[in-house]
């Protein structure tokens, strides 16, 4: 499929909010969430040509930003760093909405890269069952039992039994 120059800049002033956030809830870290946009946005135009729906630019991209993190983390070898060392705030300062997203934070930092990958799929980008399948090309039935799994060790993490995850998009004024 052909992609001109001036498309493919739009497709990144419109998604590289979604992108970055994506990468930041990932990695828990800014420097690397940000080099980790800039490396899918090279390899996004390097296959560029591999796009087979306009229409699904969004996932396309995020399948694109997954493979660049995990491919950093592989390299480096250090996975242990999504966990713990992330979110570090210190507590007087933060408002009680801005609190509630860094618990959530801290709670994703302690579930699996794949486990975090599945929420931040379906909660932040509003990605359904279905999409999530295919753009990690996994059974359907798999991504649900992972999901709910995730869930339930995200709200196990968050010491609230009966928390409910939603998604950010609804929860800020700025969506993805």
């Amino acid at each position: 499929m052909l992609v001109t120059q001036k498309e493919f800049t739009g497709w990144i002033e419109r998604h590289h909010a979604a992108l970055y956030r994506h990468a930041l809830w990932m990695t828990g870290q800014t420097e690397t969430a940000a080099e980790a946009v800039q490396e899918a946005y090279y390899q996004a135009w390097k296959a560029r040509h591999s796009l087979r729906d306009k229409q699904q630019v969004l996932a396309w991209l995020l399948t694109i930003l997954r493979r660049c993190i995990f491919r950093y983390y592989a390299e480096k070898k250090q996975h242990n760093i999504w966990k713990n060392e992330a979110y570090e705030v210190e507590e007087p300062s933060i408002e009680p909405d801005t609190a509630a997203l860094v618990d959530l934070g801290r709670g994703l930092q302690h579930l699996s890269p794949e486990q975090r990958e599945l929420i931040l799929l379906h909660s932040l980008h509003g990605f359904s069952y279905e999409q999530i399948s295919h753009s990690l090309d996994i059974p359907l039935g798999t991504v649900m039992s992972r999901l709910a799994r995730a869930r339930k060790a995200l709200r196990v993490m968050l010491d609230r039994p009966t928390a409910k995850i939603i998604p950010l998009s609804t929860a800020t004024s700025g969506g993805a």
